[in-house]
């Protein structure tokens, strides 16, 4: 009687055992896991589009002109998107830094600015999209930008 009494201490301290290395393991597991994103951010930039004419911030489809056109306001849109989230994204006019807007300033509309610098000529815009790991992935487009 003895004999199996010990014989089932023994073998329950061992399941004991067991499942508590076992479990130690998976959190240890668990710990070690490095997310690893190399990927770069989607970016899209919605306005302006080619073949759109855009009159005092309003936009009409025009099907013939390559470049937009701007004549007053133009609306910048940009849709940025990733994984591991967006940090951040940056708007250049020319090479001229304009500004940045983090996923808190337009969490659900994307990446708005209007441009309503009085200007004549050709310009083109960039988008630069950045995620929380430092990826990064641009977009830009040419445009005549009349006042």
């Amino acid at each position: 009687m003895k004999k199996k009494i010990i014989t089932i201490l023994l073998l329950c301290m061992f399941l004991l055992i067991s499942l508590n290395s076992f479990s130690v393991i998976s959190i240890e597991n668990n710990k070690s896991k490095t997310i690893e994103d190399n990927e770069p951010p989607e970016i899209i930039l919605i306005h302006p589009q080619t073949e759109v004419f855009y009159l005092l911030g309003n936009y009409f489809y025009t099907g013939i002109n390559k470049i937009p056109i701007s004549l007053g306001k133009t609306p910048i849109e940009v849709i940025a998107s990733d994984e591991s989230g967006i940090d951040r994204v940056e708007l250049f006019i020319n090479d001229d830094y304009i500004g940045s807007m983090t996923e808190v300033d337009y969490p659900t509309d994307g990446f708005i600015y209007t441009w309503s610098e009085k200007v004549f000529g050709f310009y083109t815009i960039k988008t630069v999209a950045y995620d929380t790991f430092g990826n990064s992935n641009l977009s830009e487009i040419r445009i005549l930008k009349i006042f």
